[in-house]
């Protein structure tokens, strides 16, 4: 059951010595509701479900769908919740990589310098069939070379 791993994980982040002090000094919640969120005999609100993601260390919003994709009564609303648990976690993935990448260290990057021609010599090459056009060699080499 997701909740009940989802509780479990809080109580280990918080550095909780137990369920009882889980419930009532962090959540403010009995300890007797919480053995019921835990068994699946009571529903959790979305804002409980929130506030342990936060406190586990998990996207809260995938938290919360992923709580109501396995409380769904229906294949049908399965198949809805399983579909945005696979987009917050593509998103989620996609976060982590961009950030990751944003803060490694970067090593500035050095191109091999082009020559320079200071004399720029002009000739006639076919662009299109039929037709001719002046274009400096530089340009010509550069666009169909890619240096």
């Amino acid at each position: 059951m997701y909740i009940k791993n989802l509780v479990e994980t809080a109580l280990k982040a918080a550095g909780c010595s137990s369920q009882n002090e889980l419930a009532k000094d962090v959540l403010g919640i009995s300890s007797a509701f919480l053995s019921e969120l835990k068994t699946g005999k009571a529903p959790a609100a979305d804002h409980l479900i929130i506030k342990l993601a936060e406190i586990a260390g998990v996207e809260p919003s995938l938290a919360v769908v992923s709580y109501h994709e396995e409380r769904a009564k229906t294949d049908k609303e399965r198949s809805v919740w399983s579909t945005l648990v696979k987009r917050i976690s593509h998103g989620a993935a996609a976060s982590v990589a961009a950030m990751m990448l944003t803060f490694l260290p970067q090593k500035p990057v050095q191109a091999d310098p082009m020559p320079i021609a200071h004399n720029v010599y002009y000739v006639k090459l076919p662009i299109l069939p039929d037709r001719h056009a002046t274009v400096s060699i530089r340009h010509w080499v550069s666009h169909n070379f890619k240096l």
